[in-house]
């Protein structure tokens, strides 16, 4: 598996889809911040915002460069015939898609790393440094990654199974209906089946994340909170519900995916 993870690593850094997404993950919060620094000054009016106020700034849009990002690399493999000449070769099917998965991994953090440092520092540097080391910033950083690495277990799915781009475009797809079943919880009248799916789909997750706060005004949601810098962290079975339901998520699919790729034919 060794020579799969170098070869796949040699190739990403030449893949000019995944240069493409992680510069508009860099210049996008640049210039984001930096216009609004500019208009802040031109109006004479100092926006109330620091640096871990923008922790998250880049996290809604990540879906969408994962999709990209992962999928036309995996995409790509097919299409010249790689994905069959490692089979012909005698790799396992098994290790060819775990080793898509690690790499859709890399690429997944890079971005999502690359943004929020890049993000997290021009506005400290522009506007103010904040309390980004807290207790309650460090708990959403964490969980932020299982949740994205569900995202990543789903195009990595999608895209071994299509095996085109259409396997990138239909995973984006799924990503942006999940959010749609968040408005299935104002018809449900049970409250904890209402907060399992608050909880379980990644897009609301990502809102959760986003609003470091689990009551984000869209889901009416008992829950015993602690309050640190104006943001709230759960307590109990909720403080893990986040990350547990991301690692169930993401074996489930990346098993399925699995099982899929070895039972099909490769041409």
């Amino acid at each position: 598996m060794r020579n799969l993870l170098n070869e796949s690593f040699s190739r990403l850094f030449k893949t000019k889809s995944f240069k493409v997404c992680l510069f508009i993950n860099i210049i996008m919060p640049a210039f984001m911040i930096g216009l609004m620094k500019y208009l802040s000054a031109s109006l004479n009016d100092e926006p109330n915002m620091s640096a871990d106020d923008n922790l998250f700034f880049m996290t809604g849009m990540l879906p969408l460069f994962i999709s990209i990002g992962c999928g036309l690399f995996i995409a790509k493999d097919f299409q010249q015939n790689t994905v069959r000449n490692k089979v012909i070769c005698g790799y396992s099917r098994t290790a060819i898609y775990m080793t898509n998965w690690i790499t859709s991994a890399f690429i997944t953090l890079l971005y999502h790393f690359a943004s929020t440092i890049v993000a997290v520092v021009l506005s400290a540097a522009l506007f103010e440094t904040g309390e980004l080391f807290t207790k309650v910033n460090i708990y959403y950083s964490l969980i932020c990654i299982p949740v994205l690495l569900s995202f990543t277990s789903i195009t990595v799915a999608m895209t071994m199974s299509i095996r085109n781009t259409a396997g990138a475009i239909f995973s984006f797809l799924i990503h942006e209906l999940s959010a749609m079943f968040a408005i299935l919880t104002f018809f449900i009248e049970s409250e904890t089946f209402a907060k399992f799916l608050n909880y379980f789909m990644p897009m609301s997750q990502l809102s959760i994340i986003q609003m470091r706060n689990y009551n984000d005004g869209m889901f009416a949601i008992d829950t015993n909170f602690s309050e640190i810098m104006g943001y709230m962290i759960p307590e109990g079975f909720d403080a893990v519900a986040i990350p547990l339901y991301s690692v169930i998520l993401i074996v489930a699919v990346t098993a399925l995916g699995i099982w899929n790729f070895n039972k099909k034919d490769i041409k």
